[in-house]
């Protein structure tokens, strides 16, 4: 279903719901913001609505955020905006595929501005790339 919104549509993928909240709360204003708790989800969300920008967990019960991203471009072949969330740097940079200028990462604990940030680069990146 293409977004009807003038702002953009943002899909937040978090278990922990107080994080969810959180991340919700500090986008809602600028944003349309969508949620799901878990990635077995994911697939069906991603086919029901064309999303601008994906935040996801990097660790969920089922699925883990690098598996979701690669459904997302392998077997979904999208190539919409990718934010990983993180407690560790190291092992985020070594599952990051370096190659694709839409995926970007928070380590945790982040501030919202930095989130609002990422948020901004990625969407700006997306319209970037896909003008271009």
């Amino acid at each position: 279903m293409k977004n009807e919104n003038p702002q953009p549509t943002i899909l937040i993928v978090e278990s922990d719901i107080m994080i969810a909240q959180l991340l919700i709360a500090s986008l809602k204003d600028k944003y349309e913001v969508h949620h799901i708790s878990e990635g077995y989800d994911f697939c069906q969300q991603i086919k029901d609505h064309d999303y601008d920008l994906i935040i996801c967990n990097m660790i969920l019960s089922f699925y883990g955020g690098v598996e979701l991203l690669n459904t997302l471009r392998h077997q979904l072949l999208k190539n919409t905006p990718f934010i990983l969330l993180s407690f560790t740097e190291n092992r985020l940079l070594s599952q990051i595929p370096q190659s694709d200028p839409k995926c970007d990462y928070l380590v945790r604990p982040f501030s919202i501005e930095a989130l609002q940030v990422k948020t901004q680069k990625a969407l700006l990146i997306n319209q970037n790339l896909t003008f271009s």
